[in-house]
């Protein structure tokens, strides 16, 4: 499961691969496409991919509630509570 989860993560390597095998199939003459099928192809692709990032891609500053719990059993950091701010002195 943990290497799913990367390779969910790392999204390019995907795209990458897929077009690559796209792209060797057509020059190998595995599969006859014009032109239009292809950009209809990779248009699709980008699309299914910027959603695919949308989705996993972490939020930069999540807000979490006082006493909330991170790093249990899914990081290798240290399992810690959120405390709450503490105005500046």
């Amino acid at each position: 499961m943990d290497i799913l989860k990367k390779l969910i993560r790392e999204y390019n390597l995907i795209l990458a691969v897929v077009t690559t095998f796209i792209a060797m199939g057509i020059g190998l003459n595995w599969f006859v496409l014009d032109s239009t099928q292809i950009g209809l192809i990779m248009g699709f692709l980008a699309a299914v991919f910027v959603v695919l990032r949308f989705l996993v891609t972490p939020v930069n500053d999540p807000i979490l509630e006082p006493g909330t719990i991170v790093n249990a059993n899914t990081s290798k950091y240290p399992t810690s509570s959120v405390v709450a701010d503490q105005p500046p002195e």
